[in-house]
């Protein structure tokens, strides 16, 4: 007797005894995790208690508000049905980066029909970085060339239709005596370069790279070093080509929606013959950041000057905001054993422990690891620490972390 009330009150401390024992089954999914991956959201969840009678889910997203209950008008459905995970495209969120972008979800359970859902729901948020979003692709970045006053732009030698000196814009001469055109200075090599290699740490793919035909651009994209070969484009040129309406052919390749997964870099200049919003006041090595929408328009997300692209590191291991700092799936019996899943929230690599119970409370198996953000398989070979195979039966699983402890039953039918 005293052996079995040990037992017990362990299953009590595990979280799952009075449970299992007595609660009614839960209607509600439970553990909505987020991660963001490459240019996914991705979202799971444990599913209701089938013996409550909720077969599937509802998956909702409502931005900086939480969705009001399960058939909230102002929320978007992402997803109904009896799976446990989802994916939502990265390229549909915008940064919370100058305005606030949060974005709630929530998951509730259904009836088999999808028409009676419970309220209670499980529920978490994310805050997309900059960072984040620019890994995922889908945004045009817009630079002024960077710092040049080497030199100046011979104006005298006319358009491209009537250049007397043919090309002069395109000259990189630094000679002033010779040169026709500004070029960049030690300054500006500097920058452009320590732009790229910011970028390229961060892991931000650039798909297209599209200049004037200014060398002092072009320049600013070689030292930028991003990869794809350098486009040049008349209507990006400053004054020898179509001159007023230079803005607006900027604006058209702002509006371009990129290849997917990918981002494109334009590299052009300010001064402008008449107003032109946000890229008109560039400074020199200064962008602007743009989403294309797709139907022809593009929404500023923001600008940066060329020495805060390091800040926006710091924002790179952030990568999901959840409400759960470790999640343990229900354990899956297979042929050679029994399947753990568990996922972490937490960027910093933190000490985790999975232990088996059996039903009088004793620990027969455990692995310890340091793990950081992820999600894991581990497969326990139905054995206890002796090596022996345990009988068929019900055993608990328990995953502790500094923060938290979760428990699921495990069900083995098989030897």
């Amino acid at each position: 007797m005293r052996c079995i009330r040990l037992g017990f009150l362990l299953l009590l401390a595990l979280g799952v005894g009075a449970g299992l024992a007595f609660a009614d089954p839960n209607p509600a999914p439970a553990n909505l995790t987020i991660w963001v991956v490459g240019a996914e959201v991705r979202l799971a969840w444990l599913a209701p208690e089938a013996a409550s009678g909720n077969r599937q889910v509802r998956l909702l997203r409502r931005l900086n508000t939480p969705p009001a209950g399960p058939q909230d008008p102002a929320a978007d459905l992402l997803y109904t049905g009896s799976v446990t995970k989802h994916v939502d495209p990265l390229v549909g969120l915008l940064p919370n980066f100058t305005s606030p972008q949060v974005y709630y979800y929530s998951v509730f359970g259904c009836d088999l029909a999808g028409t009676t859902c419970e309220s209670v729901g499980s529920h978490a948020a994310l805050a997309p970085t900059l960072v984040e979003c620019l890994r995922g692709g889908g945004y045009t970045i817009h630079w002024r060339h960077a710092d040049a006053d080497v030199c100046g732009d011979h104006l005298e030698l006319g358009t491209a239709a009537n250049a007397t000196v043919p090309n002069w814009w395109r000259s990189c001469d630094t000679n002033c005596t010779t040169g026709t055109a500004r070029q960049l200075n030690a300054a500006g090599v500097q920058r452009a370069t320590s732009i790229g290699q910011q970028i390229r740490s961060m892991g931000i793919p650039i798909g297209r790279v599209v200049s004037s035909e200014y060398c002092r651009c072009v320049q600013t994209a070689e030292n930028m070093a991003f990869g794809p070969t350098i486009e040049t484009s008349q209507g990006l040129t400053y004054f020898v080509y179509d001159e007023a309406s230079r803005c607006t052919t900027n604006y058209d390749l702002i509006e371009e929606v990129p290849a997917a997964g990918t981002n494109t870099a334009i590299i052009g200049h300010a001064g402008f013959a008449t107003s032109c919003a946000t890229i008109g006041g560039l400074a020199w090595s200064e962008c602007a950041i743009f989403k294309p929408d797709g139907q022809g328009g593009a929404t500023l997300i923001g600008r940066l000057l060329w020495n805060q692209w390091g800040t926006l590191a710091t924002d790179a291991p952030d990568l999901a905001a959840t409400t759960a700092t470790a999640a343990l799936d229900t354990p899956y019996e297979a042929a050679d054993g029994v399947r753990l899943r568990y996922r972490l929230s937490n960027a910093a690599p933190q000490p985790i422990r999975l232990e088996v119970f059996d039903i009088r409370g004793r620990r027969i198996w455990s692995v310890q690891e340091h793990q950081a953000r992820g999600e894991y398989v581990r497969m326990w070979d139905r054995r206890d620490a002796s090596g022996r195979v345990v009988p068929h039966g019900v055993y608990f699983v328990r995953l502790h972390t500094p923060s938290n402890d979760t428990s699921r039953k495990a069900v083995i039918l098989h030897r």
